[in-house]
């Protein structure tokens, strides 16, 4: 495929994002190792993923269940797929497959394609440089809403921590607390701090 180096990956779990009620979190495990990668996610990839993991069906399929049935109807096979890039905190992925001994690479967004992976049983990779870059250690072997919301936390940039204290102020109604911290936002981004 290309020279790059990958390491194979397993759910842990998903949950919901604690800075933002319609994004998810997906956490993806080192099956060799104790790395993990934070993925956010939307909720209907959040749902998929996380009804295979927890061994849940629903009477009708979803979305990535029709595109499962039209890989078998047409007589593909999911070789595997690959998380290679991340590039402003959005992780790109391909799906590879196989018909009649030919592989056929499609470009994918990672949650589609690890749900597809899980569905397909087919291996998860990512490449090493990308774990390098966005991974973290962890002992995990379980994931909880708190875990998510801890490791959410962790991989935060001091402005979006900023952000987030700010929006918690607002919602405690501490507009005292909130001015401080709009300033330090001001300070962090060189901003008028109007319209943010």
């Amino acid at each position: 495929m290309n020279d790059q180096s990958y390491i194979e990956l397993e759910v842990m779990g998903t949950g919901r994002a604690a800075h933002d009620r319609n994004a998810f979190l997906m956490l993806l495990r080192e099956t060799d190792g104790d790395r993990c990668l934070p993925v956010v996610i939307g909720p209907a990839e959040a749902q998929a993923i996380a009804a295979v993991v927890n061994g849940v069906e629903f009477p009708r399929p979803l979305t990535v269940d029709l595109m499962v049935s039209l890989c078998h109807q047409a007589g593909y096979t999911l070789e595997c797929v690959r998380i290679h890039t991340i590039d402003n905190g959005i992780f790109f992925a391909d799906i590879e497959l196989r018909h009649e001994g030919l592989i056929t690479v499609i470009d994918a967004r990672a949650s589609d394609a690890v749900a597809l992976a899980l569905r397909m049983s087919a291996p998860i990779l990512c490449a090493a440089d990308v774990m390098d870059t966005v991974g973290f250690h962890g002992k995990i072997r379980k994931v909880s809403e708190s875990d998510l919301e801890d490791i959410e936390q962790e991989t935060l940039t001091p402005l979006e921590r900023l952000q987030r204290q700010l929006q918690q102020c607002i919602e405690d109604e501490d507009y005292e607390q909130a001015a401080e911290i709009q300033k330090k936002i001001t300070e962090l981004t060189g901003q008028s701090g109007q319209n943010q």
